[in-house]
This record gives C-alpha cells, sequence and structure tokens, in this order.
C-alpha cells in the first residue's frame, strides 16, 4: 500500500468538510507557498496520486480529482491560495485546507529555493526525498565539508566535478592537509600501488580500479564502517574499461555526500556493475 493515502474532501461551496480539517492544522494564507519541483500528480479511478517522492501519495476521492489537479497547476504556477479560490470558485478556507494537507507530505513549502552551490537536479531530489527542510540542513553540511583527494590525474578531475555538482565546495589534493577539519573525508583510490598507511582514524572512503571489477566501499572509521587492519588488496586482472571505471566513481561521490550529509550510515561495500560484458 502507497504510504500518505488518505481521503480528501471539500467542496466547491461551504466550508471545508470536516475530514479535511479534523485534527489538520490549517496553512497560513500565504503568497509565497511554492510547489516543490520534480513532484508530479495523475489522475486515478480513486482519486488522485502524487509522485516522485520515495512512495506515492494517494488521495482518495475521485469526485475530488478535477478540483485537486487545477490546484496543483494552479500552485505550480505561482498562483496565490486568494487568486486560486477565486479562480477555482471554492472558499479561501477549503484551499487553505487543501495546501496544509499537501505542505504535510512535502509536496508543498514555504521555505525559498536553495542558495546552494549543489546542482538544480542534486537540490530537487533531495527537497523529494528527505524534505525540504532537512534537504537545507544537508545541503549546508555539504557546504561546510572538507573532501581530500588521494588520487591524481583523471579520476581526480571526474570526481571533483561529481562532488562540486553536489554541493561539496571544498576539495583539495590529501597532500595539502595540514590540520583536522570539521566533517572531513579522506577519499582514496587505489589502481597499482597499495593504501597509503594512515596513523589517524579519519573517515575514508576506498575505491579500488586496479581490479577484476571495480569495488566502492568500505568507508573506514566511522560507526558501523570497515576496518583499515582488515582491508587487503583485491587481485585480479586490471580492468582497463574506463566507462567502468567512471561508473566507480559516480557512485563512490555518492556515497560520500551520503555520508557527509548526514543522510546514512556506512553500508556494505557497493560493487560496480557497469562493465560491458555483464555483471
Amino acid at each position: 500500500m502507497a504510504r500518505g493515502s488518505m481521503t480528501f474532501m471539500f467542496s466547491r461551496k461551504g466550508p471545508p468538510s470536516a475530514e479535511v480539517s479534523k485534527g489538520m492544522r490549517m496553512t497560513q494564507i500565504s503568497p509565497v507557498i511554492r510547489f516543490v519541483a520534480g513532484f508530479g500528480a495523475r489522475a486515478t479511478v480513486a482519486g488522485v496520486d502524487i509522485f516522485g517522492g520515495p512512495d506515492t501519495i494517494r488521495l482518495a476521492g475521485p469526485q475530488r480529482r478535477a478540483l485537486i489537479l487545477d490546484l496543483l497547476a494552479g500552485l505550480r504556477r505561482g498562483a496565490s491560495q486568494t487568486e486560486l479560490a477565486s479562480e477555482l470558485e471554492v472558499p479561501l478556507d477549503a484551499v487553505a485546507a487543501a495546501v496544509g494537507l499537501l505542505a504535510g507530505k512535502g509536496v508543498l513549502t514555504e521555505h525559498p529555493p536553495h542558495g546552494s552551490a549543489a546542482s538544480e537536479q542534486i537540490a530537487r531530489q533531495l527537497d523529494r526525498l528527505i524534505g525540504v527542510r532537512q534537504a537545507e540542513r544537508a545541503l549546508r553540511a555539504l557546504q561546510d565539508a572538507q573532501v581530500w583527494l588521494d588520487v591524481d590525474g583523471w579520476a581526480a578531475t571526474v570526481l571533483t566535478e561529481h562532488l562540486e555538482k553536489s554541493g561539496v565546495r571544498r576539495i583539495r589534493s590529501f597532500r595539502e592537509r595540514r590540520t583536522a577539519a570539521p566533517n572531513e573525508l579522506v577519499l582514496t583510490v587505489l589502481s597499482d600501488r597499495e593504501r597509503p598507511h594512515r596513523t589517524e582514524g579519519l573517515p575514508e572512503l576506498l575505491v579500488e580500479l586496479g581490479t577484476t571489477e571495480p569495488v566502492v566501499g568500505p568507508l573506514l572509521h566511522v560507526r558501523g564502517g570497515g576496518c583499515s587492519r582488515c582491508v587487503g588488496r583485491k587481485t585480479g586482472r586490471v580492468s582497463t574499461d574506463q566507462a567502468c571505471q567512471r561508473v566507480a566513481l559516480a557512485v563512490a561521490a555518492a556515497e560520500v555526500v551520503r555520508f557527509l550529509s548526514k543522510r546514512g550510515s556506512a553500508e556494505q561495500p557497493a560493487r560496480s556493475s557497469a562493465s560491458r560484458t555483464g555483471a
């Protein structure tokens, strides 16, 4: 069953019904309410499904679906609640009740767009997956984080590009590190060398490119992560498939972003399966 299934009932004439008002905090009438970009809505036999987030939100009530879709379309183009009440010929309190319902599910927000260095795509994805307020905190954490790259050449360029698009601003070579920084992480890429011995227990993500199949992980020196003493070199034919290696680097950048934004903890290493021969 989809998350957020509910009955959505209000009339085009008269006050909002008890089903809408009961247990719901009315949203303040405000012209700055905005649609969270990336969500979509479609009519169904049962009512309206809103998709684009972790789960489908179902608004039950087939007799109301045209009104719901009109309301969402109006808010998406930037119409105020007062304007929508007039256009749709419904009481203003009914519009406020509907807005409160949708805002509670993360579809609408009074927050302005983020002023982050992250790409619009990343910001939109975070808004939909974890909510606008939590996304703001995650983007701020990425902006303040420090990533040290223990890698040279084309791989360093690819990782830097991915991290910058994700909102990480402070990316430097590990050789430049002199003092500790808050929310820092080392990203070490191994191809034809052994992992360097480090005396400090810095969070560190390993990426193996010099193996038959590129491997991302483990994440070391974090709660629930791997142990540096248990990490051994992988053996096998060295992969020369740069496309597969690029996929591994993209996965590594995503893991770094996930850790630094405080969205998750360490899990099992992610194994790239993008080689042209399949996995």
